[in-house]
């Protein structure tokens, strides 16, 4: 013998499939806010852009219209940009990533360093402590042997750069 407990009715079940999936769209929404307001609140005031000295890296100057998000001084967090590109001075030691630009090391990132539509931009004497991952572009290194941690690697997918940084900048 079954009873109602064991087997909720139909209609029970169905309303608590509509719960649970109202609730998932709830804070699937909240999340997307909170991004996309934490992506905002990065973005300095600054109106001209910053010239980038590019040695014998010539691919990391970035568009006439985009001026790049500089982090100078010491970062104790992970620095990131979305929809442009991302350049460190000086220490970064949680990592950084860029969404839509050009993660661009002048200084030294302690952590992993990944790029999606963009490229991972080396200068010379910069240091990567982690991992380096690029999708829809290229990691580059003006020095002859790059300064990296042993045994750190690099994971690259090299095509649909310009598509990728187009979605990334314009969802």
């Amino acid at each position: 013998m079954v009873n109602e407990f064991v087997f909720p009715p139909d209609s029970d079940l169905l309303t608590r499939h509509r719960l649970k999936y109202a609730f998932s769209s709830a804070i699937l929404l909240i999340t997307l806010v909170v991004v996309r307001g934490t992506a905002q609140a990065q973005i300095p005031a600054e109106s001209s852009p910053t010239p980038i000295q590019t040695s014998s890296v010539t691919t990391a100057q970035p568009s006439p219209s985009e001026s790049p998000y500089v982090v100078d001084g010491v970062r104790d967090t992970m620095a990131y940009s979305v929809g442009r590109s991302l350049r460190i001075n000086g220490t970064v030691k949680d990592g950084a990533i860029a969404l839509g630009g050009d993660v661009i090391i002048q200084g030294n990132v302690e952590g992993d360093v990944a790029a999606i539509g963009g490229s991972v931009v080396q200068m010379a004497g910069a240091r990567i402590g982690g991992d380096v991952m690029v999708v829809g572009g290229a990691y580059r290194h003006a020095d002859e042997k790059p300064i990296r941690r042993e045994g750190a690697q690099t994971i690259m997918y090299a095509g649909y750069e310009q598509e990728l940084r187009n979605i990334m900048r314009n969802p």
